[in-house]
């Protein structure tokens, strides 16, 4: 197997190249190698590139309630709790009691929709845990 010693990028322009401009004592069979060797290099890299960090079994450790906080509050609230969409509060000040976040987590409070059944009682007190957190990064800054 050829050990490839340029860049990934080199060898997919090169590839390119070849399929657009195509050379005319090249055979059939060697062009449609190309083709595929060109097909396979883009679809590798835009898997990589696809590949979303979200992942809770990823390899980077995240604290317990940070992946349920992304997947469910941080399109309103914001990765760091502040963003305030459609009248989402800013967590980072919050001065509720982890007891009454817990409540609203569970039964929800003006437009935000109750997560009581949807998330277990664990999972509810993993975020109320990751939003303190929020909160100590404020004093912080």
């Amino acid at each position: 197997m050829k050990v490839l010693k340029t860049p990934l990028k080199t060898h997919m322009i090169s590839s390119l190249r070849i399929l657009t401009k195509g050379r005319m004592k090249q055979s059939n069979k060697q062009g449609k190698f190309n083709f595929l060797y060109f097909f396979l290099l883009t679809s590798i890299t835009g898997f990589i590139a696809c590949t979303s960090s979200d992942n809770p079994n990823a390899k980077e450790e995240k604290k317990p309630g940070q992946y349920l906080y992304a997947k469910n509050c941080s399109v309103c609230h914001g990765d760091d709790g502040k963003k305030k969409l459609g009248g989402a509060k800013d967590l980072s000040i919050s001065m509720l009691t982890p007891q009454e976040q817990e409540a609203i987590i569970n039964t929800g409070k003006g437009g935000m929709a109750g997560f009581k059944g949807i998330l277990s009682e664990d999972e509810i007190n993993q975020v109320v845990i990751f939003i303190s957190g929020l909160k100590s990064k404020n004093k912080q800054e």
